[in-house]
């Protein structure tokens, strides 16, 4: 909910802080950080905001989890049908976001 006021840094800056601070807090604990969703209008932008983010957490102890392509087209366009809003995702893609998880998790 960032993009329409803050740089792609300082939201970079501001998820690498959350993660030092859990880690420095709970140091045994398993951190993921999903990637921003896709939303309308800035698929481009929050492509290229995740590729920076995934590239600065690997110095860190999270893992970077990227669920965009369960929710873009080839092109890279959102698959509207799984948002509500072109922001939220509705039942489907909320849907989508559970499986991917629940791999995770089983691990």
């Amino acid at each position: 909910n960032n993009l329409e006021t803050n740089t792609d840094d300082e939201i970079i800056h501001g998820i690498n802080e959350l993660v030092h601070a859990i880690h420095f807090r709970q140091p045994k604990a398993r951190i993921y950080v999903i990637g921003i969703l896709p939303r309308a209008w800035h698929e481009p932008r929050i492509s290229n905001l995740n590729k920076d983010l995934q590239t600065q957490l690997r110095a860190t102890e999270a893992t970077f989890i990227d669920m965009s392509s369960e929710f873009v087209h080839a092109d890279g366009r959102i698959i509207k049908e799984l948002f509500s809003d072109g922001l939220h995702p509705n039942r489907e893609g909320y849907q989508r976001m559970a499986n991917i998880l629940g791999k995770i998790i089983e691990e």
